[in-house]
């Protein structure tokens, strides 16, 4: 990810970009995520944009830090499954708004939803 929406600031992007990670398990529950100059230097953004990203992701509870060792993913399942569902419900709304203002009715974005996820079978 270093196409950043230039409509969001790039640490929202950043904690979304290992949040998504996580929960696709890309990331596993008690892994090393890179420190902030790796991560950095894979995004060619500045380290403290990084460091920005991990404390928000620490203050939810989604990033341990170990003084020394580095940052971790919390080992606490129920902690990235919220996360995930939040994620999902946010995907869920923006879409929703977006057929919407497209014109969409309830109905139709519920035929909408259930054509696509049979086409995705």
């Amino acid at each position: 990810m270093t196409d950043f929406d230039t409509n969001k600031p790039i640490y929202q992007q950043i904690a979304e970009d290992i949040l998504k990670k996580a929960v696709r398990g890309e990331i596993l529950p008690g892994d090393r995520i890179p420190s902030a100059r790796e991560y950095a230097s894979q995004k060619l953004v500045n380290p403290n944009t990084v460091v920005r990203a991990f404390q928000d992701l620490e203050r939810e509870g989604l990033v341990v830090v170990k003084r020394g060792l580095g940052n971790y993913l919390t080992t606490d399942t129920t902690r990235l499954e919220d996360a995930r569902f939040q994620l999902a419900q946010k995907t869920l709304i923006q879409c929703a708004k977006d057929l919407r203002e497209l014109g969409y009715t309830t109905k139709q974005i519920q035929q909408l939803l259930s054509q696509q996820l049979e086409v995705m079978k």
